[in-house]
């Protein structure tokens, strides 16, 4: 499964955003994912980050996956490997895209 964000995002109500975009993009009959999966959070952005500040703003993404009822749980116990991706884009090419995968 595959979702993309490509709006801007300011801090305020941040996640209730995601929420919204993602329940746009959910399949419809889709149930939560309870079994172990590989999230690929790729971000395509004009400014690349720290490691630790671009895992940390998977934060506000894997709370959304979990309120979209598209994870069943965003802890380990669900996301097994958590692979976070940069790539360095023009600025009107920014997005950010979560791939998840069943393992």
């Amino acid at each position: 499964v595959l979702f993309l964000i490509r709006e801007k995002l300011s801090q305020k109500k941040i996640k209730e955003k995601i929420v919204a975009i993602l329940m746009s993009q959910k399949p419809q009959g889709f149930y939560p994912i309870t079994r172990r999966i590989k999230v690929t959070y790729t971000r395509y952005t004009s400014h690349l980050m720290d490691w630790d500040n671009a895992c940390a703003s998977f934060k506000h993404i894997g709370d959304a996956l979990q309120m979209a009822g598209i994870l069943s749980d965003d802890s380990p116990a669900v996301i097994a490997v958590f692979l976070p991706v940069q790539v360095k884009c023009k600025m009107a090419e920014r997005r950010t895209e979560i791939l998840i995968e069943l393992i």
